[in-house]
């Protein structure tokens, strides 16, 4: 199977590929074991919802398990889907299908309106990270990607780790009081100590560069495999402070960097607005300022959405850029890909995308 954050493909590869979209097709497994096929089940609808902010989900919807006479449904089906069960998703066409998630089972249910329905939740790693409680921890790691492969190896049996090292060179211990989840996006990235996003795509958790794969993962047209799009550049005017503390010299460091709209602008308040962000791990102007740079990236992303409409594509995921054509000089750039939902039934199978930032 090519690796989703590398591989690139085309409209034309697509189409052969999967026989021109008509016969949309999906898989869940577990242990190795196709569950569709071999319990003959009726998957109703399908939504796969993938992101780079939060836990990845999946909502099954499964017909014709429920047994009328004795008001239950089949003990087999049920069993299959027991609560912490790992799973993975494949979804394609025909026989060509691409996993696109991994996970556990997080919730079953049932549904009663016209005919019964047993629900499935399957939830990826980060929703364990969520909700593991309160880890209290000293790491004294020399650097951020090593605290972050030591956090993830609790969570061997849901994810490898892929981990671009960082060069921190820490000299005090960092201190964890939170969830897992939080440490690492708030504590890590949102403050700007680590210039790395995280994410997890299949079997992966990725501790990265933000948006290191420049190439898009495909060029869409609309008419063609794109049936609807839309884009907005936010008007952003900001000043990022980071303001940290060098114990060698007994002074305090700190970094200033302006943030602006991608877009040409004219300013509305002056003096530009501040945010302040105060960081005892920031012991240097070296490590002040590639806090401030990390943290302004960020924000500049975030002022730049688009949304769209595809064709069903497990090809397209987070983390990966895909490329809009000749609809407007201001619409064609590459979009970096934040949140996609596949939604897919057995006539049906669309994937919606949501991006914040992009370059031209």
């Amino acid at each position: 199977m090519a690796d989703l954050m590398t591989a690139t493909t085309d409209s034309a590869k697509l189409e052969n590929k999967y026989g021109n979209f008509v016969v949309p097709a999906m898989k869940i497994k577990s242990s190795g074991k196709e569950l569709i096929s071999t319990l003959d089940l009726s998957v109703v609808e399908m939504d796969v919802t993938l992101s780079l902010e939060t836990a990845g989900m999946v909502i099954i919807r499964i017909g014709g398990a429920y047994d009328v006479e004795s008001h239950s449904f089949t003990s087999k089906i049920v069993s299959a889907f027991k609560l912490g069960t790992v799973m993975t998703v494949e979804l394609g066409y025909l026989s060509e299908t691409t996993e696109v998630f991994k996970g556990y089972v997080a919730g079953l249910g049932s549904e009663f309106r016209d005919v019964p329905v047993l629900t499935v939740k399957l939830m990826d790693v980060r929703k364990l990270m969520m909700s593991g409680g309160v880890r209290r921890q000293l790491y004294e790691d020399k650097n951020y990607s090593d605290i972050f492969k030591k956090i993830m190896s609790s969570y061997s049996k849901l994810c490898s780790v892929v981990c671009d090292a960082t060069s921190d060179e820490l000299t005090s211990p960092v201190s964890q009081s939170t969830n897992d989840f939080d440490f690492v996006n708030r504590e890590l990235i949102a403050k700007g100590k680590s210039d790395r996003e995280f994410f997890v795509v299949t079997d992966k958790a990725y501790f990265r560069e933000r948006g290191k794969n420049k190439t898009p993962i495909m060029k869409a047209e609309l008419g063609s495999l794109l049936l609807s799009f839309s884009m907005m550049s936010e008007y952003l005017d900001t000043e990022i402070n980071v303001i940290g503390y060098d114990p060698v010299n007994a002074k305090s460091v700190s970094s200033k960097l302006k943030v602006k709209s991608s877009e040409s602008q004219s300013s509305v308040i002056t003096p530009t607005p501040q945010q302040f962000f105060i960081d005892a791990d920031a012991d240097s102007q070296a490590k002040a300022k590639a806090r401030a740079g990390a943290i302004a990236k960020s924000i500049e992303m975030n002022a730049c959405f688009a949304e769209g409409e595809l064709v069903g594509l497990p090809e397209i995921i987070p983390g990966r850029y895909i490329e809009i054509k000749d609809l407007d000089p201001m619409a064609d750039r590459k979009y970096y890909i934040s949140e996609v939902r596949h939604s897919i039934t057995e006539a049906h199978f669309t994937t919606f995308f949501e991006t914040k930032g992009w370059i031209k």
